[in-house]
């Protein structure tokens, strides 16, 4: 009986050691992918011939904050997809489970704003492609709306194809960075004068930039409340007049 015991207590001893040298394993492993996931990235500028000048020196900052978080991403999704392996086949073990937890919430935390982000410059682009027909506009307009992308629904509201009835409509929009496109870019004469007297003083002052803005308007705006757009309006007023 007590050498069954002992016995016993070996196979446990035994077992406990193998579980906590695979859950060493997947936290080694995950570790790893992470710094050569940074690694490949690097490698990735340098084969580019990505290079720090006057330019883009503010890359400095940004670049030890960026390639930490695709490290912490990489680990994360390692260490969720291996932790879900073992799980799955063959080991059963409350703190794999944690581990795989803690992988997908920090893989969830990190990588959907990275993906949306994706997905907006996508978006973007499209907007500037000058070949698309007026159906095609609203269809990227209702995209652009229903992510809530203030830059993609600027562009795309200025595009040449935009129907004159829907750009009217943006001009009411509550984001001033659309009306201010708006005011800058089209051509307008209805929306120009509407948007001569927009609550937002930037908004009037593109307004006043715009060369298709009629000079009655340009003269009115000398008189703005806000001293940038008088000086915009004066100094446009100049040069058309």
């Amino acid at each position: 009986m007590l050498f069954y015991n002992l016995l016993s207590n070996k196979n446990v001893i035994e077992i406990s050691i193998m579980n906590q040298y695979k859950e060493k394993s997947i936290l080694i492993i995950s570790t790893l992918v992470g710094l050569v996931s940074v690694l490949l990235y690097v490698l990735i500028l340098e084969i580019n011939g990505f290079e720090i000048n006057d330019s883009n020196l503010f890359i400095l900052i940004m670049l030890p904050g960026l390639l930490f978080k695709l490290f912490l991403f990489s680990l994360s999704l390692s260490l969720f997809l291996t932790s879900s392996l073992v799980l799955f086949f063959k080991h059963k073990s409350k703190r794999l489970i944690f581990y795989a937890s803690i992988g997908l919430v920090v893989t969830l935390i990190i990588g959907v704003p990275e993906l949306q982000k994706m997905q907006s410059k996508n978006l973007y682009k499209i907007t500037n492609d000058m070949t698309m027909d007026s159906i095609q506009v609203v269809d990227v307009l209702e995209k652009a709306i229903t992510r809530g992308d203030t830059r993609s629904i600027s562009n795309i509201a200025v595009h040449p194809n935009m129907p004159d009835s829907i750009q009217e409509k943006l001009t009411d929009s509550d984001m001033p960075e659309v009306r201010r496109k708006i005011a800058w870019e089209t051509n307008s004469e209805k929306n120009l004068i509407k948007l001569s007297t927009d609550p937002e003083y930037e908004v009037r002052m593109a307004v006043a930039t715009n060369i298709l803005t009629p000079l009655k308007i340009v003269c009115k705006l000398q008189n703005d409340t806000n001293e940038y757009v008088r000086n915009a309006a004066f100094a446009m007023y100049q040069a058309r007049n």
